[in-house]
């Protein structure tokens, strides 16, 4: 008869963590409300000026086929050691954008809010009994920002020295999709919350595979 022992302390920190998760995404989602409306105006009522080019680079970090290339990239690079190794980077952040951006889809087809209208009143949530299965239209969270940060918190796990790049990232993916008034500050947040608790839930290696070194020939 064998007994299953579990780590009482393991399992305290574990919910210790996902409460404080959940007071933090709380907050978050509520500041990011309150500025909801002053910043769609402000957005609304100027003519901004930028470099359409990088504008679309970083709305592409929200683009789920980029990571895709990345992520089989990846993949390959790992695979001389076996399919454990090339899953531990690759295989993790394509699961991560993957369900970041399905969960966001799903989430707007369930909370039903509309994109910014000017000048703002209040939200607007279209009806169940219309485009019931469509996300088209449809604002909180942002599907672009929640793959973008799908990948941002995986690459800033397995890749820490560099978290502050991936970070800076994810959050000008964000901000091009504030400046056409795409959408609100809170669709943006609540997308960057919701790929974070998506990648607490994956199997994450903090280093990546380690190679042999190969002598060079003689």
């Amino acid at each position: 008869m064998t007994e299953q022992c579990t780590d009482p302390t393991r399992a305290s920190g574990a919910w210790r963590r996902a409460a404080a998760f959940l007071c933090v995404a709380v907050a978050a989602i509520a500041v990011a409300s309150a500025l909801d409306a002053p910043v769609a105006e402000y957005f609304a009522r100027r003519q901004l000026s930028f470099s359409l080019e990088l504008y679309a680079m970083f709305r592409l970090a929200g683009y789920l086929p980029l990571w895709l290339v990345v992520a089989v990239a990846l993949a390959l690079i790992d695979s001389p050691l076996g399919w454990r190794a090339a899953w531990s980077r690759g295989g993790v952040l394509l699961t991560s954008v993957v369900l970041a951006g399905a969960s966001a889809e799903i989430l707007k087809m369930v909370v039903r809010r509309e994109r910014p209208s000017v000048p703002f009143t209040d939200y607007v949530f279209r009806p169940w009994w219309q485009d019931t299965f469509s996300s088209g239209g449809l604002g909180w969270p942002s599907s672009h920002v929640a793959v973008a940060f799908g990948a941002v918190w995986v690459l800033s796990r397995l890749y820490p020295r560099a978290a502050v790049v991936w970070i800076l990232v994810g959050c000008a993916c964000a901000v091009s999709r504030l400046v056409g008034n795409d959408h609100y500050v809170s669709d943006v947040v609540g997308a960057a919350v919701l790929a974070y608790g998506v990648m607490m839930l994956l199997p994450l290696q903090r280093r990546p595979p380690q190679f042999s070194p190969v002598a060079p020939p003689r």
